[in-house]
């Protein structure tokens, strides 16, 4: 037999539950419904500008940058686009046996 309390609370419990919206619940979830599929919202990570970085740099004095991922790339696409725009010329070269890169900037 079972004991009707335990019924009740566990009734009282789940009709609680459901008494929330649907959208109440997505919103504690902190998940959005983006073109009918669901998504979990995140905290936004702002990438490291490198041009801005390259732009920073004195005229003539040598820095060192160490390697990380896709760096090094991400380094030779901003030293062409700022060439390219006339805006600095840079130079670069890898360290050898450390993971540094080596950049002057010459204008």
């Amino acid at each position: 037999m079972v004991n009707k309390s335990q019924s009740f609370i566990f009734a009282s419990t789940n009709n609680d539950i459901c008494k929330q919206s649907y959208k109440t619940k997505i919103k504690k979830a902190n998940i959005e419904q983006v073109r009918g599929s669901y998504m979990k919202l995140t905290k936004m990570t702002k990438r490291p500008s490198y041009t801005e970085r390259l732009l920073s740099l004195p005229v003539g004095e040598e820095h060192f940058f160490t390697l990380n991922g896709t760096a090094y790339q991400q380094f030779q696409n901003a030293k062409h686009r700022l060439k390219k725009s006339g805006r600095a010329t840079f130079e670069m070269n890898v360290v050898v046996g450390e993971k540094k890169l080596r950049v002057v900037r010459l204008t």
